[in-house]
């Protein structure tokens, strides 16, 4: 697998589902394999990481910039295993201090959780592995303002955050979501009694033969010989 820095840096300008678990390694790309935000991948450099040892970082476009960030570092308490899984159990309303399959995809726990629990080593290879922790989002939809349509666009991104449909059923549910209009609307109809519009007379010499319809305008005829 490649580096953590590598992969933040290539998951610029891609997708996030946020209705799904958003780490780097779930990240979504267009079906061609492209960015939804394009970068200028002509021009690139090396940028070198403060704080990382002097760790590297190759062929970075030269849109994007790179900082020390903030000096101020918040961080919560530091928790036991037994501590860190009672904690998300409460939160998911889950007794006991087994750790629930959502704290196994957290930190990616395939073992017992006996021997998970008995590890000792992870303040130490932190360094080691480390894991992108602050996503900051663009909106897709920011990107289309002034464009006819967009809101139909951040209407559908809404239903789905919402309701959360499966892939597969995501057309079909945003199909569903178009409102069908099968009578007139209550605004409307007259408030006051129309007048029907004169009928135009016609001809008709059987029941289903087509009606002829006849102009009632009179015209004036030069030449009075008009049949033989």
């Amino acid at each position: 697998m490649k580096p953590t820095e590598i992969r933040a840096v290539e998951a610029l300008g891609l997708g996030f589902d946020l209705a799904s678990d958003f780490r780097l390694k779930f990240v979504k790309r267009c079906p061609d394999g492209g960015r939804l935000v394009s970068l200028d991948e002509r021009n690139k450099r090396d940028v070198v990481i403060p704080g990382l040892g002097g760790v590297t970082i190759p062929d970075v476009p030269d849109c994007i910039r790179v900082d020390k960030g903030d000096h101020i570092r918040f961080k919560s308490d530091v928790l036991q295993f037994n501590q860190m899984s009672e904690l998300l159990n409460q939160k998911s309303s889950v007794q006991g201090k087994i750790p629930s399959g959502y704290l196994n995809a957290i930190f990616d726990l395939t073992g017992a959780w006996l021997n998970d629990a008995s590890d000792t080593k992870w303040l130490q290879t932190m360094a080691a592995n480390p894991e992108a922790v602050l996503f900051k989002f663009v909106p897709i939809t920011s990107l289309l303002n002034g464009i006819p349509g967009s809101g139909y666009l951040s209407h559908a991104i809404n239903l789905y955050l919402r309701y959360k449909p499966a892939l597969e059923d995501l057309q079909y549910f945003l199909d569903f979501q178009v409102p069908s209009q099968w009578a007139p609307l209550f605004c409307e109809l007259p408030l006051r009694h129309q007048k029907r519009k004169a009928a135009v007379p016609s001809l008709q010499f059987s029941f289903f033969s087509p009606k002829i319809y006849v102009s009632s305008t009179q015209v004036l005829a030069i030449s009075q010989n008009l049949f033989s």
